[in-house]
């Protein structure tokens, strides 16, 4: 679906759980985020404050269909 529909070829799944995990509101959930090479990403999770309207735009796509 993320290749067909977003053009996304790989991914990566973070789960981040607990307080060393940089978790603050304890609950499991899951990330799934694009990568590609030179993203900048790396093992721990730094959000990008531009992600979350990005995010959104991809949502909103995928409902779309």
């Amino acid at each position: 679906m993320y290749k067909e529909r977003l053009g996304i070829t790989d991914i990566q799944i973070v789960s981040s759980n607990g307080k060393e995990a940089q978790q603050d509101a304890f609950h499991t959930h899951f990330h799934i985020m694009p990568r590609h090479e030179g993203d900048g990403q790396d093992i721990v999770w730094t959000p990008d404050p531009m992600m979350s309207a990005k995010n959104e735009e991809l949502l909103a796509r995928l409902n779309a269909i």
